[in-house]
């Protein structure tokens, strides 16, 4: 009889303890999510017709001929904040096009501000005033062997 007790309080204890845990689990669980919502910002992301540049975008930046465009949207945050993006594929090397985007944006009076030259990625980017512009150069390791360049254009809020 005093075994049937003691194995009746260890099942109930273990019950709440287990009870208590899923709701402690369950209410950071619930915290985290609305922490995470709370503080992520919502964009609005507005697709482009491939055939057009996304609004703002620099018309005289160089694009290749003839690539297959991926992405092409404009985005916007609720504190203002713009951007334009365009990502294609190239037919050209990592380093051809790490070349035509540092000398676009030094001949035409942008400062750079960031670079990555590594082998198998590149990256620029460039500002000027209140305008930024990041090229991302990569190629995709799988078997398609793809390389791409994503240009995006944004600016800070005035």
């Amino acid at each position: 009889m005093p075994n049937k007790r003691l194995m009746a309080v260890v099942v109930v204890g273990f019950l709440i303890i287990a009870g208590l845990v899923y709701f402690i689990k369950d209410k950071r669980s619930s915290d985290t999510e609305q922490f995470y919502n709370d503080q992520v910002p919502s964009v609005q992301k507005t697709n482009v017709d491939f055939a057009k540049l996304p609004d703002k975008f620099p018309e005289d930046i160089p694009l290749e001929t003839d690539a297959k465009i991926t992405q092409n949207y404009n985005s916007t945050t609720p504190e203002g904040h713009f951007q334009a993006t365009r990502t294609f594929e190239t037919q050209l090397t990592l380093a051809e096009n790490y070349g035509i985007y540092e000398k676009f944006l030094k001949d035409n009076g942008w400062t750079i501000i960031a670079t990555t030259n590594d082998p198998g990625y590149k990256m620029i980017a460039g500002s000027k005033d209140k305008q930024n512009i990041q090229v991302t150069i990569d190629e995709n390791k799988g078997s398609s062997k793809t390389k791409t360049v994503s240009i995006s254009y944004s600016e800070l809020k005035k």
